[in-house]
């Protein structure tokens, strides 16, 4: 025969085909772009039963983002739920799980027998070694738009599902009697799924554009979508409960307004969230978080209970720059900090923008063009008059200009509303993660690994236990060292937190690792508790925990205490010179004028004069004398020379 190939291979071969178009067919549907060939037309459900061909063994649902189901070690996975729709039992080890059609082996199932009619669930966490007896977990996670296949083990496709659009805190699977896959509201893991639709409704528009408006005339908003419009007007998620649109809306002062539409026979939209702050007269750019008041004020207002510090909910932020442009984008948030989240009201956070939202957020933030795409940002809050944002800012600022491989965080002033409500004055700041090092230091961010102080264990930490146990004097165990730790790296982070004698260095460390076969670079982090008086702290430096012995081990190495020299000389040519840090200190706080701190201090009730003796004592010890210790000291560790110290510090006497 020309043809090779068998009747029932050319039949799973159109099967697949079908299945491609249709699901292409049903994707265009799930957004909601022709009503006209939406999927109750004629010949749809039809199309469906030709077409839904598939094994005893299905995918019952898939969650691509699971966020309240089985916690395990504080996270959640994705998980996906398959079904015995046969008579007999099924051998779940002859199966495969996978998220690529080229490698359709990529997880297989266990030896574990289902039973007719049975359910059985799977992890996604991308991390098979988290399995236990009770919990499987398959070596990928769930994106927010991929095809799951199930396939036996010669390569026979059991069941696959387009996995896209699925609304927040829903899922996507099948309803028994009946064909396809089904949107669902609530997952239902472990349990028969409940009713399904096969669309979502689109989200409806407002006649006015969300932003900030100074004028003294009310706004009157219009709102437009398909079927009923609900609203809300305190930051919450509307539903049947509320009201329901009937006419324009008049907006008199800053308002959250979030809308959702409920068509017939379709899941009710995602909300629409328009931010209007009205009057406010900020002379910064603004801020407005908004999420469902019981979720941030349970993770924020009640922040002793330990259950809720790592708490995270479902938020949309909008950024109105004083250009007129900005961003407005959904998210997750969450606290953000140590210390802070018991110690101040004011609270700093976290915000995340995951695939499911929408993606990264594509503005240039900070003005200056390096980086214009962000996975996550953080809102760094804290008190102004004790300056710990200026001071974190200011370090950052100075280590942009002078030692950028500490990889400090941009940062950008901005005034925060929460659901309507001024919150205070914060600071837009970077947040680390790879893709962080993938902007700033051309890796990749699938290859960078991360640590934070204090280590508990792992390869760095292992690393730092030889440096301190080891003659470091020894040329040949310095050099081995110096193969995974880059000491120039850990030099320069030395030096400025000796220059700012920051007091809280012990959990304020952040290690990466650029390549899988890289060294462990030192990440300059948090110096919001630094600069209380003129002195400088190298003794800091060396008293700090974990790092601290690993410093004192390599000065003995005199190798490494003339590459400790040769980077302090390399910071002071690249600016850290007095008036270099005074002028940038100066150019940060041209940021924040006097109005714009005088309303933060009103929000949470401290004294503005404080804030204007404390910026002026800070500028204070920016001084030459600071430098003078710095070096003084710098030339104790090091055992320099007099001729060392005017060699690198011409201006040294």
């Amino acid at each position: 025969m020309k043809n090779s190939l068998t009747h029932s291979k050319r039949l799973l071969v159109l099967i697949l085909l079908c299945a491609v178009l249709l699901g292409a067919f049903r994707a265009e549907q799930a957004y909601g772009l022709a009503e006209d060939a939406a999927p109750a037309e004629e010949g749809y459900e039809d199309s469906l039963a030709a077409s839904d061909r598939h094994g005893a063994l299905t995918i019952n649902e898939a969650v691509s983002h699971n966020a309240s189901f089985s916690k395990q070690k504080g996270k959640y996975y994705d998980w996906v739920e398959l079904k015995n729709t046969g008579e007999d039992a099924i051998h779940l080890g002859d199966y495969y799980l996978s998220d690529n059609a080229d490698k359709l082996q990529k997880y297989r199932l266990p030896d574990l027998e289902l039973k007719a009619g049975g359910l059985f669930l799977v992890f996604c966490s991308g991390d098979s070694s988290l399995g236990s007896k009770t919990l499987f977990h398959a070596n990928f996670a769930i994106g927010a738009d991929e095809t799951l296949y199930l396939s036996a083990q010669d390569g026979t496709i059991s069941d696959q599902v387009h996995v896209h659009d699925i609304p927040l805190n829903g899922s996507i699977g099948r309803m028994d009697g009946c064909d396809g896959f089904w949107y669902f509201a609530s997952p239902t893991p472990e349990r028969e799924n409940g009713q399904g639709y096969r669309e979502v409704s689109s989200a409806p528009s407002a006649s006015v554009a969300q932003g900030v408006y100074n004028g003294d005339e009310p706004l009157t908003v219009e709102l437009s979508g398909n079927g009923a419009i609900y609203y809300t007007l305190d930051g919450s998620v509307p539903d049947r409960s509320d009201p329901q649109y009937l006419s324009p809306i008049e907006v008199t002062s800053t308002t959250i307004l979030r809308a959702v539409c409920e068509e017939d026979g379709k899941l009710p939209s995602q909300p629409a969230t328009f931010s209007y702050i009205l009057n406010e007269q900020d002379s910064l750019p603004v801020t407005s978080l908004v999420c469902e008041p019981a979720d941030m004020f349970g993770a924020y207002g009640v922040y002793y209970a330990d259950r809720l510090m790592d708490a995270k909910c479902d938020a949309n932020v909008s950024f109105f720059d004083t250009n007129g442009e900005g961003f407005s984008s959904d998210c997750s948030v969450e606290l953000h900090g140590a210390h802070s989240r018991t110690s101040y009201d004011k609270k700093s956070f976290e915000l995340k923008f995951a695939a499911r939202y929408g993606g990264p957020v594509e503005y240039d933030l900070f003005g200056d063009g390096n980086v214009t795409a962000f996975s996550s940002l953080l809102l760094r809050g804290g008190s102004s008059v004790k300056l710990d944002t200026v001071r974190d800012c200011f370090a950052s600022k100075l280590v942009y200009e002078v030692c950028p491989t500490l990889y400090p965080q941009n940062m950008r002033y901005t005034a925060v509303y929460i659901n309507g409500k001024y919150h205070g004055l914060y600071a837009w700041r970077e947040a680390y993660s790879g893709a962080y090092f993938e902007d700033h230091a051309d890796a990749r961010a699938k290859k960078v690994s991360m640590a934070r102080a204090p280590l508990a264990s792992g390869e760095l930490l292992e690393l730092f236990n030889t440096i301190t146990t080891h003659n470091m004097a020894d040329s040949e165990m310095y050099e081995s060292v110096s193969a995974l730790l880059d000491l120039d790296s850990l030099a320069g982070w030395m030096a400025i937190e000796a220059y700012f004698d920051n007091q809280d260095i012990n959990g304020n460390i952040r290690y990466v690792k650029l390549a899988e076969d890289g060294k462990w670079q030192m990440v300059l982090y948090d110096l919001d508790y630094s600069c209380l008086t003129e002195l400088t702290g190298w003794a800091t430096v060396m008293a700090s925990y974990q790092v601290g012995p690993v410093c004192k081990a390599l000065l003995a190495s005199p190798d490494f205490r003339e590459l400790l020299l040769q980077k302090c000389a390399a910071l002071c040519q690249n600016g850290l010179t007095t008036d270099n840090v005074q002028r940038i200190y100066d150019e940060l706080l041209l940021q924040l004028d006097d109005e714009a701190v005088a309303k933060d201090c009103a929000r949470w009730n401290d004294d503005f004069s404080k804030w204007e003796a404390n910026t002026k004592a800070l500028r204070e010890r920016l001084s030459e004398a600071r430098m003078r210790n710095w070096l003084e000291n710098l030339k104790a560790l090091t055992k320099a020379s007099d001729e060392q110290m005017h060699r690198y510090f011409p201006g040294y006497d």
